[in-house]
């Protein structure tokens, strides 16, 4: 799929603020398609780099090629979320490998420096930087998130218990932050706030705990076979829902939810105390 969108097969050319030009495709949101290749990308650096027995120098070079793609997709798209789920993901990742093989922590933040001053002069120069230029020229103000977020927090306040009932901010969200068609609105792009504002307690309660085991879990098995992968997606995943993104109704959560969920399976299932042996009495 992100080889058709290189080429052009199936894409949607759009422009985003200040005439900028993002890439879509296959009829799907410019920043849910680059978080889906972001969260490829995660786990393509994963397969890379970690020492799995049965990946063979060509089938890491495989994954590598894959990750070229994802990662050139994912530019094409403009998606800020994505390009911040992908960089914290590489780097929670890439600690994490690191540790587990022994590496000492001078050595470990040396290399993530590096990887981060390079992944910040590749970003300042790409479509990432030309859409931040207007919050370094205009200020916070300019962002579209930054004027929502008040208003969510107003509209949360106004029932904070049982909300406000689905969809039934977007109009008023729109014209109070000037974002969103007239008479259309926005849908807030923050999963927190979305549910807080919708459902009130009623739904963010449930969510944090959600996001409170992902992340539990995701931690517990980083010693076993999948490494940091779990919480190399988790970690992001959690942190864009709670600031800039819509992510529980996009099937990359629901992926990274059974990942983590099936990883934790194994783990319990590998130090699950073994059945006593011996004949009967």
């Amino acid at each position: 799929a992100g080889v058709f969108h290189l080429n052009g097969i199936g894409a949607d050319a759009a422009f985003g603020a200040k005439g900028i030009h993002r890439v879509s495709a296959f009829e799907l949101n410019a920043n849910v398609l680059g978080v889906i290749y972001a969260t490829g990308f995660v786990m393509a650096v994963a397969r890379v780099i970690q020492p799995r027995t049965g990946l063979g120098t060509f089938r890491r070079l495989l994954f590598a090629g894959a990750g070229a793609v994802c990662m050139m997709g994912l530019v094409m798209t403009g998606s800020r979320t994505a390009a911040v789920f992908a960089s914290l993901g590489s780097i929670i990742l890439i600690a994490i490998e690191m540790r587990r093989a022994r590496w000492s922590l001078s050595a470990i933040m040396a290399v993530l420096l590096v990887i981060g001053g390079a992944w910040g002069v590749f970003a300042a120069d790409s479509v990432f930087g030309e859409r931040s230029e207007r919050v370094v020229t205009s200020g916070l103000a300019s962002e579209d998130r930054a004027r929502m977020a008040p208003v969510l927090m107003d509209q949360f306040l106004r029932s904070p218990i049982y909300g406000l009932g689905p969809e039934n901010y977007r109009v008023e969200l729109g014209e109070r932050s000037h974002t969103g068609e007239p008479g259309v609105g926005i849908v807030a792009h923050n999963q927190l706030f979305m549910f807080a504002v919708e459902m009130g307690l009623f739904g963010l309660i449930p969510f944090l705990a959600i996001c409170f085991l992902l992340l539990l879990h995701a931690w517990r098995v980083r010693v076993e076979d999948d490494g940091g992968l779990p919480l190399a997606l988790a970690l992001p995943c959690v942190l864009t829902a709670c600031t800039v993104a819509n992510i529980a109704f996009h099937w990359h959560f629901h992926f990274i939810v059974g990942l983590v969920a099936a990883a934790y399976g194994a783990h319990r299932a590998a130090t699950k105390d073994p059945a006593p042996s011996g004949g009967g009495p």
